[in-house]
């Protein structure tokens, strides 16, 4: 998520962006950018647990999407199964410019 203010901003616009990196046996890894989803940050004592919440549904709802783009580009026939893939993590940059609005 790139976030237009700091932790305690309420209210200020965020990007939250699905990936996926992919590591090949090279050793290499792509990082595949997915559609985003702008918010505003929430409020309240328990703000950064339901903006991590937003975050992971923002991505369970883009993965098959993301998934169908990396099978595009490597000829795959079928994307694999997006219901085993997991958000491993959610990622914040703080007091990022809002280029997105």
């Amino acid at each position: 998520m790139r976030i237009d203010g700091g932790p305690d901003d309420d209210g200020a616009e965020l990007l939250a962006l699905a990936f996926l990196d992919l590591r090949f046996d090279d050793g290499h890894v792509e990082r595949w950018l997915g559609p985003g989803a702008v918010g505003t940050k929430p409020a309240g004592p328990d703000a950064m647990v339901t903006l991590q919440a937003w975050a992971r549904e923002r991505t369970d709802e883009h993965a098959l999407t993301l998934m169908c783009e990396v099978a595009i580009d490597y000829d795959v026939p079928s994307p694999s199964i997006v219901d085993s893939m997991a958000c491993e993590e959610v990622v914040v940059e703080w007091n990022a410019p809002s280029t997105w609005t």
